[in-house]
Order: C-alpha cells, then sequence, then structure tokens
C-alpha cells in the first residue's frame, strides 16, 4: 500500500467506516503487518517518529487533521520519508498541498472515490435485507450521488414503513440532511479549519456557481491561497445538495442549490446577514454572470425596477434559461403590474406553468399590457423588443387583433432593421434573435405558420454559431419546416436518415406510411404538460398524427379538451383554427358527428385558411361536394406546401366524386406540376376514404407517372375517414330530380315521362325519403350537393375555377 492514504471528504461519505475495514482486512490478511491507531495529534507524532524496526507498521488515525495548511502535515511527511517501511492511513477533509506530498508514494481518496456505485448499493441492500432487490437498490440511491449516510438513512426509512425495524428517522429531505451533516466544521478543536468547509459556507451567498464564479467569488480571499480551486468544484459536484446544469448565458457548467437545500440556507441566518450575503452574490455574479442569475438576486432584494429593466430587454432569454428557483423567487414576488410590466408578465408566464388558468391573471396582464403600451422607446432595437412582447402579452390576455396588429408591426421594424444586421454587435444580434423566437411562438399562437417560418428563419440570420440559443433557433426552423411541409419537397429524405429531429418530425414518419414509429415519436410530447397558449400547436400536431396513425385510440377527452383550452384563451371564444383542424379530422376519423358540429359551429365565422380547409373537410364528411370546393382557395396555403397539397387533392376528389373525372385529373396534375411533392401527396391521401382512393388508383393510367408510383406506393397506408353517402336514386328518380331543378310541377313532370300523376307523387316521396328532406327545396339542395344534378350555373370544375377567380 502507499506510504500515504488520505481520505479527504466531508462527513457523510464513511470514511471513518473505510479506516476502519483498512484496519480489519490488514488484521486478517496481513497478520505479520503491525496496525496502530493514533487518538490524538501528539500520539500520531510519537508513532510516526518511533525508532524504525524491521517489519512494516501501519499506523492509523482518524478526525485529527482538517486543513491543508495544518503545521502538523509537515511534520507527517518529513517522518514518512525517513521512515519509509511506515504506512500512514489518516482522515482529512482537505487535500494535504501538493508540493508537501508529491516526494513520497500516496493516494488521496475524495467523496468522488468513497462514494458507493450502484454495485455496492445492491451489495448492501442484499446484506442488510437477506435479498436481492434491484428495484430497491435503484430507489434508495436515486439522486444522492452514491453519498453512504444518505443511502442509508433512505434505506431505514423504506424498512421502517415495511415495519421492519423498530426505529424512525427525521424528517427532512435527503439534501437538508446532507447539509446538516457538514453544518459544523470537521475537527472544530483543531488548530486549523478545513479550507473546503470555509468555502462551502461562502458559496452560500451564491444561488449557482461555475468554477470561474468561485475563482471571482473568493478572489482577494486567504481561502484562495494554497488550494486548488478547480479541484474543490469538482469536489462539491459530489454533494446531493447541488445539482449540476449549464449556464443559459455563458455555457459553463454550474452548481446550482437544490431548492429545498436553499431554502434551509437562508433559514439559518437572520435576514439582514441573508441580504448581506445575497448583496454579496450579486456582486460576484454582475463580475461574471448572465442576466438571470443577476435578476435571481434583484428580485431576491426587491430592487424590481432594476429586474424590470433585463426582463424587457430579455424576454425570450428568460423564457428560454429560467432555472426553478429563479422561477420560484420571481413567481412569489409581489409586483405592480402598471410599474413592472415585463417583470409581471414573466411573473404571470411562470405562475401559468405551475396550473394556474390565464383567465385568472387577466387583471394584472391587463394592467402590463397598458403599461407597456405607454413605454416610449429609445431606439428601433429597444422598440422592436418592447413590440415583441406586446404582442405575447397580447396573446396571454386573448386579443387576437391586436397580436395580428403588433406582429404587422414587428415585420415592419424588422424590416428597417434588416440593413443594418452587419454593423450590429454579436450581443445586440443575439438579442435581436431573441425577440424573434419570442414572435415565431406568438405567430403560431394566430395560426399564422407560414408568418412563423419566416420569422424563424430571421431569428437564425442574426443568431451567432457561438450562442447558447442558436441551436435551439435552427431546431425551430427544421421543427416548422416540418410542419408545414418545406423538408418533404422532392428530393426530401426520410426522418431516419437526416439526422434532424423536431416536433413535427412524426409527420414525416406518416408520410412513409409508418404508423407505428410516429406514434413512438409521439411520447416525448404527449409528456409534456407547458399550459400556455402556444400549447394549441403542440396539441394540434399530436392530434393530427393520432387521428391519422391510431385515432381509435382517442377518448373524447383527449380531442375536447384541447380546444376547451384554446377557447378559454382568446376573449372571443373563438378556438386556434389550425388546432380546429385536427380536431375535426380526429372526429371525422372515429365517426363521431357530434364533436365535428360542435367544432364546425365555433369557427363559423373564420375566414383564415385553417377554418376554411376545417370546413372543408367537414363539407366532404357529410358529402355535400360543392360546398366543399365553395370553401377552396388557392390564395389561402402560400408558403405552406403540406396544406396547398392536401387542399388541391380534396378539391380533386370533390370534382370526382361530382362526377367530373376529367376535372380531377386535371387538379391532380396541376398540383403534381406545381409541387411535385410525392411525400406531401402521400400524406394528403391519408385524409380520403378508402373507397375513393380506390377510384384514384383505378384513374392512375391517367396521371404523371410520379403521381402514379404515389398511389401505388399509398396503396397500403390506413385509411380511417369515410364519408355520408345518399342512398342510391333509381335513374328515373334521378330524371325526375332533374326536371324539378328546371322548376317543372307535378303534373308537368308526369306529363314529360309520360306516367300518372301518382307515380310522380310516390317517386317524389321516395326521393325525399333518401336524401332525407322534406320538401322539393331541400330534395334540390341535397341533390345538388351530392352532384346527382349540375350545380346552379355549372359543373364542379366551373364553379371551383369561379371560386379561385373570385379570390385572386
Amino acid at each position: 500500500m502507499p506510504q500515504l492514504t488520505v481520505l479527504a471528504t466531508l462527513l457523510g461519505w464513511g470514511r471513518t467506516t473505510w479506516i476502519q475495514q483498512c484496519d480489519a482486512h490488514i488484521r486478517q490478511e496481513q497478520p505479520e503487518v503491525a496496525t496502530e491507531w493514533a487518538y490524538t495529534r501528539a500520539q500520531l507524532v510519537e508513532l510516526l517518529r518511533q525508532p524504525q524496526g524491521e517489519q512494516p507498521r501501519v499506523i492509523l488515525a482518524d478526525a485529527l487533521l482538517s486543513a491543508a495548511d495544518d503545521a502538523l502535515w509537515p511534520v507527517i511527511t518529513d517522518a514518512l520519508a525517513e521512515n519509509p517501511q511506515v504506512r500512514l492511513v489518516i482522515s482529512s477533509v482537505d487535500v494535504p498541498r501538493a508540493e508537501l506530498i508529491d516526494h513520497l508514494d500516496y493516494l488521496v481518496l475524495t467523496e468522488r472515490d468513497l462514494a458507493f456505485t450502484r454495485t455496492e448499493v445492491r451489495e448492501y441492500v442484499e446484506l442488510t435485507t437477506g435479498s436481492n432487490h434491484e428495484a430497491l437498490a435503484i430507489a434508495v440511491s436515486d439522486g444522492l450521488r452514491g453519498m453512504i449516510e444518505l443511502i442509508s438513512r433512505r434505506l431505514r426509512a423504506h424498512l421502517d414503513q415495511q415495519d421492519r425495524l423498530g426505529w424512525g428517522i427525521a424528517e427532512s429531505s435527503p439534501e437538508v440532511h446532507a447539509l446538516n451533516l457538514i453544518r459544523r466544521p470537521v475537527g472544530v478543536t483543531l488548530p486549523k479549519l478545513s479550507k473546503t468547509w470555509q468555502i462551502l459556507q461562502r458559496v452560500k451567498e451564491l444561488r449557482a456557481f461555475s468554477a470561474m464564479q468561485l475563482h471571482t467569488h473568493l478572489d482577494g480571499s486567504e481561502l484562495a491561497d494554497g488550494i486548488d480551486l478547480d479541484e474543490i468544484f469538482i469536489r462539491f459536484r459530489n454533494f446531493p445538495f447541488f445539482t449540476v446544469e449549464n449556464d443559459i448565458d455563458t455555457g459553463d457548467e454550474l452548481l446550482v442549490w437544490q431548492h429545498a437545500a436553499w431554502q434551509q440556507v437562508g433559514a439559518e441566518v437572520p435576514e439582514e446577514v441573508r441580504r448581506e450575503q445575497l448583496e454579496t452574490g450579486l456582486t460576484t455574479i454582475r463580475r461574471s454572470g448572465g442576466i438571470v442569475a443577476q435578476t435571481y438576486y434583484l428580485v431576491a432584494l426587491e430592487r424590481f425596477d432594476e429586474a424590470n429593466r433585463i426582463v424587457t430587454h430579455n424576454y425570450q432569454h428568460f423564457i428560454a434559461g429560467l432555472d426553478a428557483v429563479t422561477a420560484a423567487v420571481i413567481g412569489d414576488a409581489t409586483l405592480h403590474a402598471n410599474i413592472h410590466p415585463a417583470l409581471a408578465v414573466l411573473q404571470a408566464d411562470i405562475r401559468i406553468r405551475s396550473g394556474l388558468a390565464e383567465r385568472d391573471l387577466r387583471e394584472p396582464l391587463d394592467q402590463a399590457l397598458n403599461a407597456l403600451r405607454a413605454v416610449t422607446a429609445a431606439d428601433v432595437e429597444s422598440e422592436f423588443a418592447r413590440t415583441a412582447l406586446l404582442a405575447h402579452t397580447s396573446a396571454f390576455v386573448g386579443d387576437r387583433p391586436r397580436v395580428l396588429r403588433y406582429l404587422e408591426y414587428a415585420s415592419e421594424l424588422s424590416g428597417g432593421l434588416r440593413s443594418r444586421f452587419d454593423q450590429m454587435s454579436t450581443r445586440t444580434r443575439s438579442r435581436l434573435a431573441e425577440h424573434h423566437t419570442l414572435l415565431v411562438k406568438v405567430a403560431m399562437q394566430v395560426d399564422d405558420l407560414a408568418r412563423a417560418l419566416r420569422i424563424a428563419r430571421e431569428a437564425v440570420r442574426l443568431s451567432n454559431p457561438g450562442d447558447m440559443g442558436h441551436v435551439g433557433r435552427t431546431r425551430d426552423v427544421a421543427n416548422l419546416e416540418d410542419a408545414v411541409g418545406m423538408r418533404s419537397l422532392a428530393g426530401s429524405v426520410s426522418p431516419h436518415q437526416d439526422g434532424m429531429y423536431g416536433a413535427s418530425v412524426s409527420v414525416r414518419f406518416i408520410e412513409e406510411g409508418d404508423d407505428a414509429a410516429a406514434i413512438d415519436f409521439l411520447q416525448t410530447l404527449q409528456a409534456l404538460r407547458i399550459r400556455t397558449a402556444s400549447r394549441s400547436a403542440i396539441d394540434a400536431h399530436i392530434l393530427l398524427v393520432r387521428a391519422l396513425a391510431a385515432p381509435a385510440e382517442l377518448s373524447v377527452r383527449d380531442v375536447l379538451q384541447p380546444i376547451e383550452r384554446s377557447s378559454e384563451l382568446w376573449r372571443t371564444g373563438v378556438p386556434s383554427t389550425y388546432l380546429s383542424f385536427a380536431v375535426l379530422l380526429a372526429a371525422a376519423s372515429r365517426n363521431r358527428q357530434d364533436e365535428g358540429t360542435e367544432i364546425v359551429a365555433r369557427i363559423a365565422k373564420s375566414r383564415d385558411p385553417f377554418a376554411r380547409l376545417t370546413r372543408m373537410l367537414w363539407a366532404q364528411w357529410n358529402g355535400n361536394f360543392v360546398e366543399s370546393l365553395g370553401e377552396a382557395s388557392h390564395a389561402g396555403f402560400e408558403g405552406l406546401p403540406r396544406f396547398a397539397v392536401l387542399q388541391r387533392v380534396l378539391v380533386a376528389v370533390s370534382q370526382l366524386r361530382l362526377e367530373d373525372a376529367q376535372g380531377c385529373v386535371q387538379e391532380l396534375c396541376s398540383a403534381w406540376g406545381e409541387f411535385e411533392a410525392p411525400r406531401l401527396v402521400r400524406f394528403a391521401l391519408r385524409f380520403i376514404p378508402q373507397d375513393v382512393f380506390d377510384e384514384l388508383f383505378g384513374m392512375r393510367d391517367d396521371l404523371p407517372s410520379g403521381l402514379a408510383r404515389v398511389l401505388e406506393e399509398s396503396a397500403g397506408d390506413k385509411r380511417n375517414i369515410s364519408w355520408k353517402t345518399v342512398s342510391a336514386l333509381s335513374r328515373s328518380e334521378i330524371e325526375v330530380v332533374r326536371l324539378l331543378s328546371h322548376g317543372l310541377k307535378n303534373q308537368e313532370i308526369a306529363e314529360a315521362r309520360h306516367v300518372t300523376f301518382g307515380t310522380v307523387r310516390t317517386q317524389l316521396k321516395s326521393i325525399y325519403r333518401k336524401l332525407g328532406v322534406s320538401d322539393r327545396t331541400g330534395a334540390l339542395a341535397e341533390a345538388r350537393a351530392h352532384g346527382l344534378i349540375s350545380p346552379a350555373g355549372g359543373t364542379g370544375t366551373e364553379v371551383f375555377a369561379r371560386k379561385v377567380a373570385a379570390d385572386k
């Protein structure tokens, strides 16, 4: 064994037990080696200075040293150098200085070395319980970083609950218990206190810290002399009252106090002392930290004016990088929304994420919105930041028209800034990129996916590849491109191959007919429980995929809860139309007419592209193909190829049902000529009934070869939608309906067909029954809708052509 073995740990990692086991091991395995215990510092020096015999000796000592600069260390190292046969096993808290021990054969074990491995935990549980409990071993060690004292405590608690032991344990969280173990210094009667312990007391002034911030905080302090602060930081990583995170501002690794432990730290000292500690922490973070960390201290110290200024110019930065402790202190602060509006909006965001309903926050958010509107910006960049926050806040209070106005204004401001992008500093560009990212989410809230994609691309253009948010911005673009079908145009590859994964990638699995992969990919999204307005886009995506791939697994709650949440957000009660489109698809795929009726009624007055597409699906579902064509508009989906192709395919099949096969072929050929996107066409073919697909399949020889191949590749895809059909009218009944359409009365119809008046009356009753109507007006309307007679003014193709011309 080495000449010197040092167990440098705080309490709780079993160092005393380790030394005792070392003694027992030597006595059993090497009885010829003498072991001696030193119980005092004087006794240790005496044992080290005893004359050297022929036999090796091992000296063991526990809790006689603590500090790296203890005067006993030079005595120990000199004695060991003079007596090479002597071995010393000793505990400390600090690691001795390198210059003192470098000439010796030594081993230093710290917390990370003594911590239990998973295997050791399993063996410990087996020794304690008498059986192998793998699950219990995992449970008792989870999150404790191998700290033996806490593992033992948690196992005792479990056994106590099982009535297998008779004692109880203290009621406190593991991290607080770990903190209490080291509240008092180890070896308090020793000449020198451990610097590791003293540094741990100093970092109680810091909510979180990186290795660099640890150096900054102790700059000029004698605690930093003669000790490796980087090694201290690494040791602290093993303490269970810290979590390891990345700094959103710098990318550095941070040690963040666990919430319960941080509360305990604050409770240990009087309030005035705690304020002094927080002021000290703020000074350090301002020298070497980021804005999120600074804001924590400012809010904790109730310096709300400074915090509000920071949040105003960096709102999206906070949304992306807010940690739990900072969120808690902002969420609990007593704020005046009319004085600190940006901070109040952020507080509302935090509270909604915690489960509070948007409607319960309308009053303070209205105050914040009015206060933000009254602010006069100093420059264009500040005005852009204010506008982004105004758009976000307007969405919070459910004011859709105002959101749209602010989005337009933001586009104008962005256009004005664009010419100056190259002259801007990296920090200014990063801030602008963050404002654009906030606007992306706002645009999605009002169902403007094309605008959201344009803004997301602008954010990436502004972003620096070294910026912490750059990767997220590029993923936003990829996700939106998947959602609207940009990356599924001709030449795009499978999601299995391109290595880019966003929330919408499951739709691309649908394009391949791989429903199982699409559903599997949804698992992460379905686990999200984000209670913000932007949840509508996620809900729409999830419903869209599940309705196409596994509609039988959808419950009524799965379908209606998202639409209720979206309706409650907006003051008009009109839900997201993109979400409405997905909800109607889910209803049609499960043949739930009641759900369809409700959603169509909610968006009856909406005229945006997704509302029209929703009504188009509804009309087809009910067999009203002329009405379906009336809702179509080529002008609605510029920049959204997925939905443009879907609409063109739906137009084609409506024409097919109106017995206009030529118009159907022309529409499909036109769409293929414009997009030539096999994946998007295959996706669109999932929205039609199987029998309609079979009709198209039979027409493939009349279609371009590439489009014909898509039909062949799509033949095995699942199609869940069915359309309402009218009981077939006989040839003579159809002739009667056509005569009705020309305005003939019953007697005139009888004369024209050379039948009796009674026969015509009987045929009309049969026609009314089959069409589900009660009079000739209803019969004519249904007959036109189902293509049994030509619509007034021309064929289905002519009606659609006139509609397109009118839109233009």
